[in-house]
């Protein structure tokens, strides 16, 4: 059962003289117990035992924030992985976050036999929904851009952790061709294609009063017309029921973005196209659907020059219910649903994915 720490709680810690307060798993530390504590010198402390008084394995919390973090962000830096991974159990350890990421493997054969595209499957959001996928049982392109810094083979690395097939195939989702080249490549490959994830998208910091028109355009024609480019691709290739979900924002969806107009605009528009396309598509049995993430932590949301950085992520992770940034494993099981027949029923929708930042009225 979870129980919050109150202010009350420190004053009892300073008047015994103890100097700490044992934090379990799923306890939450209230802001003005935070304070109180702050001033009264007064630790918070993990506590290795559940507040039912089971015991927790902190060896494997560890290792399996290790394993997502590594995900995320791969080996190049192995350092800041393992301070991101310790900084993620402990949040775990010590309640401030009231959920682990998902667990991208922990399903069944969800998409058993069927062909999937993703594209900016090299890292982030992409990486972790073409994993998600083969865990469930697809065929998966790994569809990338030929200057992604990120290394699409990781991508493929983890399917094949997971005895699942993939492939990877470059295709810059600006040109027609080459996003009918990765639909091609699935049926060549697998005799069909059933599932699409038009995911690929790029970040600008730019204020309206300085944006050029190349600025806008370029934004608006990975974002945007990438993700319809996609959706024409996938509609032409399936030769029977198949799922579409693009991967929207929360920015231009449900909130503005000061300097990111373009961005928003973008991601606006999925929302208007999944539902157009849900209508003109459903009569072939294929659903078109939509998730919005909030803030995820990927390499382009901890560039704190085209978005918000590592200082904005502890922000986020303070604002939101859940008292915790989005991981990509979060949005990838959003996504692996909407795509699987246990969402059959469900197109021309959007699904958020922002652990609750939304329902948080300003005050």
């Amino acid at each position: 059962m979870r129980r919050m720490i109150s202010a009350s709680d420190v004053e009892r810690a300073a008047a015994s003289g103890s100097g700490h307060v044992d934090v379990r798993p799923g306890m939450l530390v209230s802001p003005l117990a935070a304070d109180r504590a702050r001033e009264l010198g007064i630790q918070f402390r993990a506590s290795d035992r559940a507040a039912g008084g089971g015991d927790v394995d902190t060896t494997e919390v560890v290792r399996a924030a290790l394993a997502r973090t590594l995900a995320r962000r791969g080996t190049q830096d192995l350092d800041a992985a393992v301070r991101e991974a310790i900084d993620e159990a402990w949040r775990i350890l010590s309640g401030r976050a009231t959920t682990a990421p998902a667990d991208l493997t922990a399903v069944g054969p969800l998409l058993d036999g069927r062909v999937a595209v993703v594209t900016g499957a090299a890292s982030g959001i992409g990486r972790a929904i073409a994993t998600a996928l083969g865990a469930a049982g697809a065929r998966v392109v790994i569809g990338t851009h030929r200057d992604d810094p990120h290394d699409a083979e990781d991508t493929l690395a983890s399917l094949e952790d997971l005895d699942a097939e993939g492939v990877i195939v470059d295709g810059d989702v600006r040109d027609e061709r080459e996003v009918a080249h990765l639909f091609e490549v699935a049926v060549e490959r697998w005799g069909r294609v059933d599932l699409a994830v038009p995911n690929a998208a790029i970040m600008r910091r730019d204020a309206l009063v300085e944006m050029t028109d190349e600025a806008w355009e370029q934004v608006l024609d990975v974002n945007l017309a990438g993700v319809v480019r996609v959706c024409r691709a996938a509609a032409r290739h399936f030769t029977g029921p198949g799922a579409i979900v693009a991967v929207g924002s929360l920015a231009g969806a449900t909130t503005g973005w000061a300097e990111h107009s373009h961005y928003a605009a973008a991601k606006a528009g999925i929302v208007g196209l999944v539902r157009s396309l849900a209508v003109e598509l459903g009569e072939r049995g294929i659903r078109v659907n939509a998730v919005l993430p909030g803030v995820i932590e990927t390499a382009q949301s901890l560039d704190p020059v085209t978005s918000i950085g590592e200082r904005g992520l502890r922000d986020a992770a303070d604002r939101t219910p859940l008292r915790r940034v989005g991981a990509p494993e979060d949005v990838a099981t959003a996504v692996r649903f909407l795509l699987s027949q246990e969402a059959g029923f469900i197109s021309g929708q959007t699904l958020t994915v922002d652990g609750g930042i939304t329902t948080v009225m300003p005050l």
